[in-house]
């Protein structure tokens, strides 16, 4: 714990490196033990500092990658909810930021979306809003969804969705929910 606060005040002071050696001393120390969640803590803190570091440098997502999982390993939903779900969040956007040049990319593509998935069996939109629009956003990507910013009107339901960048753009649209129940109906049904 003590290893995680040093860090966090490397981090406020812009000494990445000194962080990441506090964080590192912290897992030593913990290695062995049945201190979980501790570790997972560690580790989500460890792979946030590479992942901020990274830009698109593919050492340095694959070492944010490693921490994450580490952090998975480490804790269930149940145990640390709110950890399960930022690592696997983190996880994803790592992967994601990846560059696409390796024949492996596909399957790192399929645990980005696995982990979106998981990680919004904890984010809510009534709980963790931002973490839950986040998290969509990212899997509509991925499952070919244009995202933009313009005029919401743009929007196209299934193919783009256009979030707006005034506030003067957001208004109120009529929905038929009879129409709209069919259609849910309709489609799992199908599927």
């Amino acid at each position: 714990v003590l290893h995680g606060a040093t860090a966090d005040i490397h981090l406020r002071a812009g000494d990445t490196e000194q962080a990441i050696g506090s964080l590192l001393a912290g897992l030593t120390l913990l290695a062995g033990t049945d201190l979980g969640t501790g570790r997972a803590e560690l580790h989500l803190q460890l792979g946030a500092c590479y992942h901020e570091q990274a830009g698109e440098r593919r050492d340095l997502l694959a070492k944010a990658g490693h921490h994450y999982h580490c952090a998975l390993q480490s804790v269930t939903a149940e145990q640390a909810p709110g950890g399960f779900a930022a690592a696997h969040a983190n996880l994803a956007a790592a992967y994601l930021t990846m560059p696409m040049s390796e024949a492996s990319d596909q399957l790192r593509l399929g645990i980005a979306v696995a982990s979106l998935r998981a990680a919004l069996t904890v984010y809510r939109p009534e709980s963790h809003p931002g973490q839950w629009a986040s998290a969509q956003l990212n899997l509509a990507k991925q499952k070919g969804i244009e995202v933009a910013r313009g005029d919401p009107r743009r929007n196209q339901p299934g193919h783009r969705i256009v979030i707006p960048e005034r506030p003067a753009q957001l208004s109120v649209v009529e929905v038929d929910l009879d129409q709209l129940r069919r259609s849910y109906l309709r489609h799992a049904l199908a599927s």
